[in-house]
């Protein structure tokens, strides 16, 4: 997606992504140009609404599913997912009506699919424990990621095979000279919230891997069950949510034990040398009440909560943001953050409506939450904050009574001059609010 200065440009077929005056020609190689069919509009599928169907003709050239699709007519681009079907036409493709309002497509759009240069690791090792608090990924050195590690502040992790993602900043990547080209190491949450859904679709040959497991009769058929084969393979059925909870459950250990775990680290165009700045306010907020930050993954929230501003998470997870049932939370995803209430899970609710997942790694977002915040894939992380401005304004009242003392007690002092005594509130009034609040900043799991 586009943000208010990050574009996309095309040239003697070079792609260029431009911010200010930084320019960045290597992420991103031509692929081809399309045509859109503006007949033609897919429905989401598994609540991704960011993949396309490209012609046959250019299948080969796109071995792996993603790419980015960019729109040269107004600098517009985003993210795509290759469905393996292929497109009915010979030059255009088919999107998403997801996708055709983001790129803001019309029938004459001229579109270029181009190629990304990410990172394949198949070793997935333990990460060292130096390394475990702050969320770090350490990556082999001599990468390509390595060269490009200064252009961006977003790096995405994705687990192909299950669409699972989590994004980590440029500052909690680290290089070892140790690791060999394929491997990759991750702390245990990291890599849980990698495996935290079932695969939405299997290739043939995935399908006979995981049919040859050694498994109870009645279990087999309830994983065949799972799945319906279509023409590109074997596609999740419609009613997977009525499925077994314990059936989910061996089916996910399954698929990753006999299939392994494969991902792909790629930059976020979007974070292309962007500076986070925070407003004035919220850093005082943050410095005064003290800032929580937790990652989860995306999930649906309980059926009631839908048409609600409401999130969902574990009691736990509460308790380490420092925070009560109907206290708000930012969430943040890449560059685009919302304030909302959060409630607790109920646990068989939270069953009813989502595929096996960890639920301390999960937050429940309604649909309309997650579209202002440019989710395009429920198996996606957001970043959780503890909203401090909210919490310090709650909190208000119980630092009105110390600091009218505070301001009564200069009354004494009838030889201080004004100005001395404005210095002294300037000095003081701070102080008692950051005694006053202090039993917020304790409340939170650092």
């Amino acid at each position: 997606m586009k943000n208010a200065t990050t574009t996309i440009t095309c040239k003697n077929d070079i792609l260029t992504i431009s911010r200010k005056r930084y320019e960045n020609h290597s992420y991103l190689s031509f692929g081809a140009k399309v045509a859109w069919d503006a007949g033609t509009k897919l429905l989401p599928v598994d609540s991704c609404q960011v993949f396309i169907r490209i012609p046959a003709r250019l299948r080969a050239s796109f071995p792996d599913k993603y790419c980015t699709l960019v729109n040269l007519s107004n600098g517009l681009f985003i993210d795509a997912i290759i469905d393996d079907v292929t497109s009915m036409h010979a030059e255009a493709i088919e999107a998403t009506s997801y996708i055709a309002r983001a790129l803001e497509l019309e029938a004459d759009s001229e579109l270029v699919l181009a190629k990304q240069s990410h990172c394949r690791f198949d070793a997935i090792k333990m990460q060292m424990l130096s390394n475990i608090k702050e969320d770090v990924m350490v990556l082999p050195c001599g990468i390509f990621i390595e060269k490009i590690l200064k252009d961006f502040y977003l790096f995405e992790v994705i687990n192909p095979l299950t669409n699972d993602s989590i994004y980590i900043r440029s500052q909690h990547i680290t290089f070892d000279p140790a690791l060999k080209s394929n491997e990759i190491r991750l702390n245990k949450k990291q890599r849980n919230m990698l495996s935290d859904n079932i695969p939405t679709r299997l290739t043939g040959n995935q399908w006979e891997e995981l049919m040859q497991c050694a498994m109870a009769d009645d279990l087999k058929d309830a994983i065949a069950n799972t799945y319906n084969k279509d023409v590109s393979g074997y596609t999740i059925a419609k009613s997977v949510d009525e499925l077994d909870f314990h059936v989910k459950h061996s089916l996910q250990k399954y698929i990753k034990n006999k299939l392994g775990e494969k991902l792909i680290v790629r930059p976020v165009i979007e974070s292309f040398r962007y500076e986070k700045k925070k407003k004035l306010h919220r850093r005082l907020c943050d410095f005064f009440v003290g800032k929580s930050t937790l990652s989860l993954n995306c999930r649906r929230p309980h059926e009631c909560d839908e048409n609600s501003d409401i999130v969902r998470m574990s009691e736990d997870n509460m308790l380490l943001l420092g925070i009560e049932p109907m206290d708000k939370v930012v969430i943040r995803f890449k560059e685009t953050e919302l304030s909302c209430h959060a409630l607790p899970f109920c646990e068989d609710k939270f069953e009813r409506t989502n595929i096996p997942s960890i639920i301390e790694l999960s937050i429940g977002i309604p649909a309309h939450i997650r579209n202002k915040l440019k989710i395009t894939d429920i198996q996606s992380s957001v970043k959780v904050d503890r909203d401090t401005t909210f919490l310090f304004k709650k909190s208000f009242n119980d630092q009105l009574v110390p600091i009218l003392l505070t301001l009564l007690s200069l009354k004494f002092f009838e030889e201080l001059s004004w100005y001395v005594s404005m210095i002294l509130v300037v000095i003081l009034v701070p102080i008692v609010m950051y005694l006053t609040l202090s039993s917020k900043r304790n409340m939170r799991g650092k």
